[in-house]
């Protein structure tokens, strides 16, 4: 787990225990999230969940709105960070570290916690701008991942083609959570996803050119 900077309380993550406590509030609080959705969400819910005070809970978050705020962060963060890790066990070919990362998001789809996160996120993120903020944050940061590998296995793309391919594999992915993702029909499918998958955006990667993107 990657440590956390808390935005709302400046200082109060200056003692491990307190980093401590953070983590597990945000942890309780996607739980809940992913359980009851951002409707149901309650400070007293996330308080119970963590095993503390409402009193306590609002030392580090005075409301609803900063401690999703700074949930989103910690997400973000961690992803980023599973992804540099991935990148590095993958070793130096950008074949290999595209097909690892397209692996990892595709699984991700299939897992508990992102099958429930992100459609409640989504849903979130129609009425809450700052919400919207977040989210698009998160996928921003997971684009540049891509857009850097594209740029080493096609670097003749330009600057806006390579957005726009990065945008799409990042789509594509996460249009796969409504079938494979946990309690679907085609969860156990993942395996194979990942394989087509893998095989599919390393292949289009290298071999798209500009006038495949641009042509109408």
């Amino acid at each position: 787990m990657n440590t956390l900077l808390l935005k709302t309380r400046p200082g109060t993550l200056g003692y491990s225990k307190g980093k401590e406590r953070a983590i597990e509030i945000l942890k309780s609080a996607r739980e809940v999230f992913i359980r009851d959705g951002y409707a149901k969400l309650t400070m007293k819910k996330i308080a119970e969940h963590t095993g503390i005070a409402v009193g306590n809970l609002n030392y580090y978050y005075p409301d609803k709105q900063s401690l999703i705020a700074d949930m989103l962060n910690w997400i973000i963060d961690d992803h980023i960070k599973a992804f540099e890790e991935i990148k590095l066990n993958a070793g130096d070919s950008p074949e290999a570290q595209l097909t690892a990362i397209v692996h990892y998001l595709v699984a991700d789809c299939g897992k508990i916690e992102s099958s429930g996160f992100f459609p409640e996120l989504w849903a979130l993120s129609n009425h809450d701008p700052a919400a919207e903020i977040r989210m698009d944050e998160l996928y921003r940061k997971a684009r540049m991942v891509l857009n850097d590998l594209v740029i080493q296995l096609n670097p003749k793309l330009s600057t806006q083609c390579r957005e726009q391919l990065a945008l799409f594999i990042s789509a594509s992915i996460e249009g796969l959570v409504p079938f494979v993702g946990s309690g679907k029909r085609f969860n156990s499918d993942i395996p194979a996803m990942q394989n087509i998958a893998g095989l599919s955006f390393v292949s289009l990667v290298k071999n798209i050119t500009e006038e495949d993107i641009k042509q109408f």
